[in-house]
């Protein structure tokens, strides 16, 4: 837990993601190694999920803040989407959401209000420059 005498410090990759979003490496420089490990994660993900009946979904989650679940769950979603799937990204993170700033969507609506408000949600389902992939803000 955090406590007033010793506040928890941002590194200048958090302050990076929380101003911009993450970097996607996926699509900034596909044939970089790093982008490689994502599509290795993807075909791993897919291999282990083939003996499921209806694999749809996938949830990143960790103990720690900053340790890189929205790098890992935009980059994945870019490299699912490279390989012809129909992704959809939620942006469950509602203290420090990013996907907004990665896709330079409205923040305003999106996952809160359809559980909130009962918004519809294909309504706040954005399209993005990558084909295939779709995102809905936090």
């Amino acid at each position: 837990m955090f406590s007033k005498k010793n506040p928890q410090k941002l590194s200048a990759n958090d302050l990076r993601s929380s101003r911009y979003g993450v970097p996607l490496i996926t699509v900034q420089d596909p044939q970089d190694v790093v982008a490689g490990q994502f599509r290795v994660l993807r075909a791993n993900i897919d291999f282990a999920a083939a003996s499921l009946k209806n694999f749809k979904t996938v949830l990143f989650t960790s103990a720690e803040m900053s340790d890189g679940k929205s790098t890992v769950a935009q980059n994945l979603a870019v490299a699912w989407a490279q390989n012809g799937k129909r992704v959809l990204l939620l942006d469950a993170d509602f203290r420090r959401p990013t996907v907004h700033k990665t896709f330079a969507i409205s923040n305003e609506r999106g996952l809160t209000t359809v559980l909130a408000m009962h918004d519809q949600p294909a309504s706040l389902i954005h399209s993005t420059e990558v084909p295939n992939l779709y995102v809905m803000a936090s």
